[in-house]
């Protein structure tokens, strides 16, 4: 004979009920794997701009590698970050970079400059 409709008030059978409910426990858990990994990652990048003064290493190797193709050398640009770095804040740099036309960053720069080339 045919199978049997299923009613909306009939009971779920035992094998279906205890699938959904691994589905369901395997989904959060899954669901709270991806909340703790992304939490570190987070805290990962926050502890490394405070430990360096707000420097991230994303911000290093794009000074570093836009450094290197103004023409200046890996050991001239990896001072020059290093100088920057121990001698400046990283809001003081970042306005340096939003108006790199002024006369407080050309002074910077000169000094930064001046002082990796006399090491």
């Amino acid at each position: 004979m045919g199978r049997k409709k299923h009613r909306l008030d009939d009971p779920i059978p035992k094998n279906v009920d205890s699938r959904r409910k691994l589905r369901v426990w395997v989904i959060i858990i899954l669901c709270m794997m991806g909340t703790i990994v992304l939490a570190i990652a987070v805290d990962i990048k926050v502890e490394d701009a405070y430990k360096n003064n707000g420097y991230t290493k994303e911000f290093e190797n794009n000074f570093i590698s836009g450094c290197k193709s103004q023409g200046s050398s890996s050991s001239d640009c990896e001072c020059m970050y290093k100088l920057l770095k121990q001698n400046y804040t990283y809001e003081q740099t970042k306005k340096f970079d939003a108006d790199p036309q002024s006369i407080q960053t050309k002074i910077v720069l000169d000094k930064i400059v001046g002082g990796c080339k006399n090491r």
